[in-house]
């Protein structure tokens, strides 16, 4: 199975063929990913016995060009099987531009990684929203939904009534665009953010 945790629960996962709300390329690229796992031999992380190797599929999809990026998120384990995937999944998905592999031994059902590896294709994707242009990593906040932002953005601004002489504070700022929005509108402005890869 390769989907969703089922609503209130954290042990079920409901099997995705097809995404509704993503473009169908990652539809095929989680198709593929499900057919190499199944064909390695190695079986799903259970987060109830904390055992297995595939933990989890991160994908994002660039609303401005269409490339996709891919993170492999595993428990510790053979490389060999996560470098066959990577062959597979560069073959057979052109959109593919990032893939990276993660790993997390972590008791923790999140998918944060305790160190990540660049296996193919590009370190970051381009990406842009409300006129910035910006760079995006496997781990970087953003918000998921960058056709929409703009007007977000725009009413942030307007309720904001800024006049070009104020200090702006974006707190948990995540990649900063709504610091970057608003620094068109005031004196300066301050991103505060702990996570360093967003930073």
């Amino acid at each position: 199975t390769l989907g969703l945790h089922q609503r209130n629960s954290f042990q079920r996962i409901v099997d995705v063929v097809q995404c509704e709300i993503a473009p169908p390329t990652v539809s095929h690229l989680l198709a593929v990913v499900k057919e190499a796992a199944s064909r390695s031999g190695l079986g799903p992380y259970n987060p109830k016995i904390h055992q297995g190797f595939w933990r989890y599929a991160v994908v994002r999809s660039s609303q401005t060009t269409g490339d996709l990026m891919l993170l492999l998120v595993t428990n510790e384990g053979p490389q060999e099987a996560v470098a066959a995937m990577a062959e597979a999944l560069l073959q057979k998905v052109p959109a593919l531009k990032s893939l990276y592999w993660g790993v997390s031994t972590k008791v923790s059902d999140v998918s944060t990684t305790e160190r990540i590896t660049l296996l193919g294709g590009r370190e970051a994707f381009e990406e842009e929203a409300d006129g910035i242009r910006f760079q995006i990593g496997p781990t970087q906040f953003v918000q998921p939904n960058l056709i929409l932002a703009p007007r977000v953005y725009e009413t942030i601004r307007r309720q904001a009534r800024l006049t070009g002489q104020e200090t702006v504070y974006d707190l948990y700022c995540g990649a900063g665009l709504i610091a970057l929005s608003l620094a068109r509108n005031a004196r300066q402005v301050y991103g505060v953010e702990s996570q360093q890869e967003n930073v």
